[in-house]
Parts: structure tokens; sequence; C-alpha cells
């Protein structure tokens, strides 16, 4: 398990349906006039009966189906509503998709859908771009998640990503900065990956490795691993994975975002679209034998499995039969957006404290202090682990590594450059954390 994973995650063969992510939920009924959903504790019936309806409507659009009569009138009721939860979830292009030519469509799904279009095509034009030059400057380069999966999705620009993600040869990172630099691009330092950012919408992620080391221990060969095994694509000095592994690293990183955070409905649907039209000869007891070594199996297996229960018969009454564990799965995707609540990062790793310090809690119990604390600590200087990432990735005290006696001053002179920035983040954690 991840450091810091507990058996709130609704993932987990051991979960409980009092889970952190699904903890308020309780059985109930719901208006025939909405479709099916479960009332919360504090949430109203309508936003998880909104929640099914989207669900429902992103099926129809993966498997290319004219939606029920019933479904577009409930549609037309909570036009709003139901655009903002798809939005949250990034699959309101999706979900446009099928709604246009409906009495539900409006100008505000318009927007949406032309929004994502237009970002689509900016990406593509600016990752060739990308692309031409590191293959003028030799320098092999894989696509990674979005940039593939959309590619698996019934129409143009209905996959939505809000970055591109690319593993590269590290060797080379000054001479992709320098690149990006030339472009305008500000710049974003990462354990894994350099950030690219700029105006209006772009957005890359260079990746020097698949995980940060200190993501979790039996994942710090997993890049090495993978690279060993990397093909040709094409004449240039692109490369791909195996289509395996492409796969197994897609389901690594669902699952470190849904042990975290959690993860949204985008991703049930990259599941369901990776099965139903990705790659048809992938070797499964290659994926099953790996996803067991990554320790990510049920996980997998879980998830792949509610997505073709959600999406490949569309069935806005089929929603009430799922069993409660599947409803609680779900749920938890519903609530989380499309990559988790920070809250949820927060009170899980709080409760990984309490839970390696003997503290027992129930799921209405507060956080101890003592894991508060411990918490702001860490924030505040890390381990010696995350520090040596830290000074790595900033390209500064390269003589650490050989003397962790300099982490100790290293630490407050890296407390020293969060200062002018970091001063409202920390006041904002402080009151986050005093919530729990």
């Amino acid at each position: 398990m991840h450091p810091g994973k507990t058996s709130a995650n609704p993932f987990s063969s051991s979960a409980k349906t009092d889970s952190v992510s699904a903890g308020a939920l309780t059985t109930g009924s719901v208006s025939a006039a909405k479709p099916a959903g479960r009332s919360t504790a504090n949430d109203s019936a309508g936003v998880l009966s909104t929640g099914y309806l989207l669900v429902y409507l992103m099926g129809c659009a993966l498997n290319n189906q004219q939606p029920d009569t019933p479904a577009i009138e409930q549609a037309a009721e909570c036009s709003d509503e139901l655009l903002q939860l798809a939005d949250r979830h990034s699959v309101s292009a999706l979900t446009a998709q099928v709604l246009q030519g409906t009495k539900a469509y409006n100008n505000a799904w318009e927007e949406h859908r032309l929004k994502a279009l237009s970002r689509t095509i900016q990406f593509e034009t600016e990752r060739t771009a990308l692309y031409q030059f590191l293959d003028s400057e030799g320098i092999w380069y894989v696509p990674l998640k979005g940039i593939l999966i959309q590619n698996f999705y019934p129409a143009y620009g209905t996959r939505e990503f809000a970055d591109n993600d690319i593993l590269y040869d590290q060797e080379r990172t000054q001479d992709v900065r320098q690149w990006f630099a030339q472009r305008g691009y500000d710049l974003e330092i990462a354990p894994a990956n350099d950030g690219f950012i700029k105006s209006p919408c772009y957005n890359f992620e260079m990746h020097r490795v698949l995980f940060r080391e200190h993501d979790t221990d039996i994942r710090d060969d997993f890049t090495s691993a993978i690279i060993k095994r990397l093909m040709p694509d094409g004449s240039g000095s692109r490369r791909r994975m195996t289509d395996e592994d492409a796969y197994v690293y897609f389901v690594c990183h669902a699952d470190k975002h849904a042990s975290n955070g959690g993860i949204g409905l985008r991703t049930l649907a990259d599941f369901y679209t990776y099965a139903h039209f990705g790659p048809s000869d992938i070797n499964r007891p290659y994926v099953e034998q790996e996803c067991t070594r990554y320790q990510v199996l049920n996980f997998e297996q879980t998830t792949a499995s509610l997505a073709d229960k959600l999406f490949a018969h569309p069935n806005l009454s089929s929603l009430n039969n799922l069993s409660v564990n599947d409803q609680d799965v779900l749920d938890a995707f519903l609530f989380a957006g499309t990559y988790g609540q920070e809250s949820t990062l927060l009170e899980q790793r709080l409760r990984s404290y309490d839970a390696a310090a003997g503290r027992a809690y129930s799921s209405r119990s507060s956080v101890s202090t003592a894991s508060k604390i411990h918490y702001i600590l860490w924030r505040l200087f890390p381990d010696d682990r995350f520090m040596l990432i830290w000074c790595e990735c900033h390209e500064v005290f390269p003589t650490a590594r050989q003397h962790h006696i300099l982490l100790i001053p290293i630490r407050f002179y890296r407390l020293i450059l969060l200062i002018p920035h970091g001063a409202s983040k920390f006041n904002h954690l402080i009151r986050a954390l005093w919530k729990k």
C-alpha cells in the first residue's frame, strides 16, 4: 500500500461503507421525478440524482446511444446543475455531445463544448512543435495518459485534459527547459516532473520519472523498468510503451489519486474506453501480474468492473440495482471530482498518522491534535528523502546526498524561499487542519 493509505480507500478489499469518501451516505428513496441516487446526510438527494443522470448520459455518449426521453426531460430541468457537475468531472464536452439537438442543450453547453474542442486543437498544435524539437535534438520522449486515451473516445475533443504529460530523457532536462523558456512558458519544478505553463491554456508536464520517489517504495523501479521496454514509435525520437505497460501505468496513476484525494467520473470513462475501444490484444495475465506487483490489482478489477456495469448498457433504472459496494464506490467517484478533494487527501494523511501511533478512531471521531502537529512539522521540515529530491529538482546543493548533515540548514533555506509565496497557503492549511 502507499504510505498514508488507509482502509478508508473505497477500493480496498477491507473498505467499510463508512469510509472517508462515502461516510455520510445513507440508503434512501428519491422522488420519482429524480433519476436513481441515494440521499446523504450533508448533501441533498438531488446532488446524487443529478450525478446518476450524468453517469447515464456519459454511457450514452460513449456508446453513441440516444438518451431516453425522460432522461432528456430531467436534464432540461436541472441543466445548470448537470453542467456544473459535468464540468467538475471534466466530462462536459462528452455529455454535450449526446445532448446536442435536444431541449436540454443550451448556449452554456455549447460554450463548454467549443472550449474543450479549442483546447484540444491548441494542445495538439503545440505538441507538434514540441515533438519536432525533440526529434531534431534526438531526445527520446513518450506521450502519456490523456494524449493516448483521447484516441479511444467516440469523437475528437470529447476527452478533456488539463495538461500534456510526456516522459522524456531526463539527461536532456536543460535543453527541454530552454525550449519552453524561449516560447514564453513559466516553469514549475516538481519532484517527478517539470511543469510548463503559458496563457491562454497551455500546460505541459514533462516527466523525468513516472512516479515521485516518495510516492511508494515499491514503484521506485517503475520508470527504469518501463524505459528498458520502450519501442520506437515512428521515424523520429518518439517512443512508446507496450500496450500492457501503458495500461498498467494508467492504473497505477489512477490508484495514486484514488488513494489520496480521490478521482472522478472521467477516470471511470477512461477505464471503460480502454476496455472497449483501446488495444484489443492486451496480454491480460501480464497485466494482472504487474498490477499485483504494484499492489493495484484490486483497484483495477473493482474500477474496470464498475465502469462496465455503468456504461456498457446505459439504463437509468439499472443504477438502482447496483450492489451496496458498487454504490459506495460510485458515490466516492461522484463526490471527488476530476482530481479528488484536497480535504480527503489531508484527512487520509492525518488518519495514517493516528493509525501508525496506535490511536484508535471511528469514521466520526476527530483527528488527534498530535497528528495535526505531526503534519505541520512534516510540511515545514520534510524528511531526508524528500529534501534530497528537492535539491535535485532545483539543482542546488549537489553534495547533500553524500553529506546528509547539510540537509539541516537546507531545510531552513527552503523555508525562507517559501515565505514570500507560501504564507497564505500555510494559513489555509492551518484552517483546514482544525476543521478535522
